[in-house]
């Protein structure tokens, strides 16, 4: 039996975001990429 269940975040999870180079050069100086996971994305598109 459960008494007093807290959720704190019930909102669903973000697994991907997408940062500019300047915010991401940003976050590896300060040292702020602990547990977060970077790739590049390319355009497929390169006539636009």
């Amino acid at each position: 039996k459960v008494k007093e269940l807290k959720i704190f975040n019930s909102q669903p999870v973000i697994n991907d975001i997408i940062v500019s180079k300047e915010v991401y050069k940003a976050i590896k100086k300060n040292k702020l990429d602990l547990g977060l996971e970077f790739m590049p994305i390319y355009c497929l598109n390169q006539h636009i």
